[in-house]
């Protein structure tokens, strides 16, 4: 399936602030109050305009489907735990579009934008969830706890290769 990706911008912050309230109510954040989730989403919207980090919706079909947020991780981000490596830090496909290797494609647009740049390996943090696409993606529990409580995952050039 053909997707395109749309940068975000404030044209589009509404479209992106319902995928992510979707993405966040659906998964292991269903607890987390709404205002918190909102402030979460705006402070990542903020970042990208900024362009402290990288997001693009996912379309198909003149349809958004999703969204992914990257950054290469630099000491001093709110983020940072591996600088210089890079990071996808959300990625999100409505429910109609999963287990379908979109993520996958989606993942590697993201890597390769990092690659470009110079970014030769990779880590995530990863909710129990998501272990198995991460897994699926390449990516290698490395048995470390990041401060989110989640494990940390990596991908290495020389195990891409």
């Amino acid at each position: 399936m053909k997707v395109d990706y749309i940068n975000i911008s404030k044209d589009n912050y509404n479209v992106f602030h319902g995928l992510l309230v979707s993405y966040y109510k659906d998964g292991e954040d269903k607890d987390t109050p709404q205002d918190i989730i909102d402030d979460f989403i705006k402070q990542l919207f903020d970042m990208i305009v900024k362009n402290k980090i990288q997001g693009r919706l996912i379309s198909s079909d003149k349809k958004i489907i999703g969204f992914i947020i990257w950054m290469i991780d630099e000491e001093g981000s709110p983020y940072s735990m591996i600088p210089g490596y890079g990071t996808i830090l959300e990625i999100g496909l409505i429910k109609d579009y999963r287990n379908k290797g979109i993520g996958k494609n989606i993942v590697e647009y993201a890597e390769n934008q990092m690659l470009e740049k110079g970014v030769n390996d990779f880590y995530i943090t990863v909710y129990e969830l998501a272990k198995i696409f991460w897994e699926n993606c390449g990516y290698i529990n490395t048995g470390e706890v990041a401060f989110n409580g989640l494990y940390i995952y990596k991908k290495l050039k020389e195990i891409m290769n």
